[in-house]
């Protein structure tokens, strides 16, 4: 059964047991701790149960080290029902997004953003993931060569507010800052085309404009070739 990324986020996955008591170690899939660590209801899906399950989150902790959380559900206490869960993974409602800084945006509202070069309206690619390495990273799907360029479509906002990292001046026009980094609930897997990686950091990348649907790049020489 497919996921509607409208109403439900991906958060972690569920690798493994931990213990005898039923806690689990959760690879997140979420830049926000409070994600494994604040208690409150969570929903489960399983590769042989597609339909959610509520649950409980009781405490969580994350492992030094290791990249992983130590997650205790109140609903399972023993290690074999720990194992049952295996590989599963843990959503939240997609409406339940953390607020950000300014300069700080959402994965999927940057996955699929239009990309054109600074002081030109020409489309020349697309983002179609983000990456975490150092700084963060956007994998840029580039347009085909002689393509014309498409028009720009502003994103519909998820609930009907200002798209995250968007500001308001006196005027009313929306602006939004340089971007400095992002926050993350969810990340997409690449195309099979080896996309050209852009660092996410404002000398390159000096404007994103959500509501409009597009980022701008001032790219050095060879990094889009």
């Amino acid at each position: 059964m497919a996921l509607d990324a409208d109403i439900w986020t991906v958060v972690g996955r569920i690798v493994a047991p931990h213990g005898v008591k039923g806690e689990v170690r959760i690879y997140p899939d979420s830049d926000f701790p409070e994600r494994f660590t604040t208690p409150g209801d969570r929903w489960l899906r399983t590769p042989n149960r597609p339909d959610l399950q509520p649950l409980t989150l009781v405490s969580g902790r994350f492992l030094e080290g290791k990249g992983l959380y130590v997650v205790k559900f109140a609903e399972i206490n023993q290690r074999y029902q720990a194992e049952a869960i295996r590989q599963g993974e843990l959503l939240v409602p997609a409406r339940d997004r953390p607020p950000l800084t300014a300069d700080e945006f959402y994965v999927q509202d940057l996955v699929g953003l239009q990309v054109r070069l600074v002081g030109s309206e020409r489309m020349v690619g697309r983002v179609v993931d983000v990456f975490s390495a150092g700084n963060d990273l956007l994998a840029v799907e580039l347009a085909p060569t002689g393509d014309s360029p498409e028009p720009l479509v502003a994103p519909p906002p998820v609930d009907g507010s200002p798209s995250p990292g968007t500001v308001e001046t006196a005027k009313g026009e929306e602006t939004t800052p340089a971007p400095r980094s992002r926050r993350r609930d969810r990340r997409q897997p690449p195309k099979p085309q080896a996309p050209k990686l852009v660092p996410f950091v404002h000398a390159i990348v000096p404007r994103v404009n959500l509501a409009e649907g597009w980022v701008e790049i001032a790219p050095p020489p060879g990094l889009l070739d």
